[in-house]
């Protein structure tokens, strides 16, 4: 390597460091400039959502897990990059929106009996941590 980090070791790296960022430490407060592959993940991360969504909407996948992980994959990208508190406010506000769309259509589709209610309480396990989350965040302003 030539001194700078693979793509791949920089996710597993986000990821590792990830849980601190989630939990309020250090949001918002980065003064150096994101890197381009920061930036990128943060591009991946989004790209992988939005193609779990696509095929929930279009009704090639259940909303399970998955799209929630990648939700998280993104709002771990985004603090990683925040330079103030109000944008990492931001990034967990958003999290919660996208766990709040997936616990909607999952309570559609348990409903009309497409899905067990094990999927459901996913969908509402991560939208409570994510309104955890953005508690804690905006306990740190």
């Amino acid at each position: 390597m030539s001194g700078r980090l693979s793509l791949p070791l920089l996710i597993v790296c986000l990821c590792l460091a990830g849980t601190s960022r989630i939990c309020g430490v250090g949001t918002g407060k980065r003064t150096d400039a994101p890197s381009k592959e920061e930036k990128e993940l943060v591009k991946v991360c989004k790209q992988g959502f939005d193609a779990v969504m696509n095929e929930i909407q279009s009704g090639r996948r259940i909303p399970d897990e998955k799209v929630c992980i990648w939700s998280r994959r993104w709002l771990q990208a985004q603090l990683a990059i925040t330079r103030k508190p109000a944008d990492a406010i931001t990034a967990y506000k958003d999290h919660l929106n996208r766990t709040k769309e997936v616990e909607g259509i999952a309570k559609i589709q348990y409903k009309e009996g497409k899905i067990t209610i094990l999927v459901v309480t996913t969908a509402q396990f991560y939208r409570v941590q994510a309104e955890i989350w953005l508690a804690k965040a905006q306990s740190k302003k």
